[in-house]
């Protein structure tokens, strides 16, 4: 007889799978109900945990753009020297602000791992 599930089985067993199934099943085993309740319990669970991950939206959120400036063809030198004086000292400010910032996280980071007893300096 052919085994349906198509994998081979020796000729001593040659009674259909669900009698070995029932065979198995109706044998007094200790812990017959815990196997079976355990693993109906983690399939429950891994389909529950995709039915419910497919319910789920995340917010969407836009991207951040940076814009570019677009200067007209015909700028003289002049022209980008007088821009480049009044760009200069307001990028100088915020990249000044910028490290500012950052030096300010970092202290903090650095205090919090002082207070926990984490060596970040190497």
């Amino acid at each position: 007889m052919r085994n349906p599930l198509g994998f081979n089985r020796s000729p001593e067993h040659d009674t259909p799978f669900w009698e070995d199934v029932r065979a198995v099943w109706s044998a007094d085993q200790p812990y017959r109900w815990h196997v079976l309740g355990l693993s109906l319990a983690i399939t429950g669970f891994l389909v529950w945990t995709f039915i419910a991950s497919g319910t789920h939206r995340i917010e969407y959120i836009p991207p951040e753009v940076t814009w570019i400036k677009i200067y007209p063809k015909g700028r003289t030198r002049e022209d980008v020297i007088r821009q480049q004086a009044i760009d200069g000292p307001r990028e100088i400010a915020e990249a000044k602000a910028e490290r500012a910032a950052r030096e300010e996280h970092m202290r903090q980071a650095r205090e919090l791992a002082d207070a926990l007893g984490i060596d970040v300096d190497n």
